[in-house]
């Protein structure tokens, strides 16, 4: 019987894991979405703006 709310423990801090792992995955993808962003809109005002 003891063993029961153990394997809940695990489970569970699986799931915290699971969790902010795929938080710190969204983040990296924000951040990637807002690189790719600023290199396409300087690279498009610089097409814009005549040199």
């Amino acid at each position: 019987m003891p063993s029961l709310p153990k394997a809940g423990c695990i489970q569970r801090r699986k799931k915290l894991i699971n969790h902010s792992q795929s938080q710190h995955n969204l983040l990296l993808e924000y951040v990637a979405m807002i690189i790719l962003t600023v290199i396409i809109t300087e690279s498009f005002l610089a097409h814009l703006t005549p040199k």
